[in-house]
């Protein structure tokens, strides 16, 4: 939800070599987006659990301790084995670390309506923002599979 979390991308983007990946996404009829609930909880274990207990499965997913709230973080939930549900990207956000071939890569993958963006770290608010539109190669190649 926050792609100008230093945090964020300090932990799960590899330092700002990797990428974040704006999505939206839409409750299906086997899926469900559930956000995180943040709360000082402690581990739940099954036979301390009182309430119906096919929920319990849904209770420890949606939940994560207070000490992670800085994540903002929403879930998809589903019993079936795949997710059928509208998730669709909308942009893609290149850390500041990220390599050239990195960058070109996803670029040849992603169809051109997906905006591609390179961030700067503001020295003023001391955010990943200021992020300016990557520039794709009107001839680079697009990537082909065989059918």
């Amino acid at each position: 939800k926050d792609p100008g979390n230093l945090l964020l991308w300090a932990h799960y983007a590899d330092s700002f070599r990797g990428i974040c990946i704006e999505v939206e996404a839409e409750d299906s009829g086997n899926s469900e987006i559930v956000e995180v609930g943040y709360s000082p909880f402690s581990v739940y274990v099954a036979n301390q659990f009182d309430g119906d207990p096919t929920q319990l499965p849904r209770k420890i997913l949606s939940g994560k301790n207070e000490a992670w709230a800085y994540e903002q973080e929403t879930r998809i939930l589903s019993n079936s084995e795949f997710i059928d549900t509208g998730v669709s990207i909308r942009a893609v956000y290149f850390g500041l670390r990220t390599s050239t071939v990195m960058k070109d890569t996803i670029s040849m993958l992603l169809p051109r309506s997906i905006p591609t963006f390179e961030t700067a770290i503001s020295l003023a608010t001391n955010k990943v923002e200021g992020a300016s539109q990557h520039e794709r190669e009107e001839g680079q190649p697009r990537l082909s599979f065989p059918k």
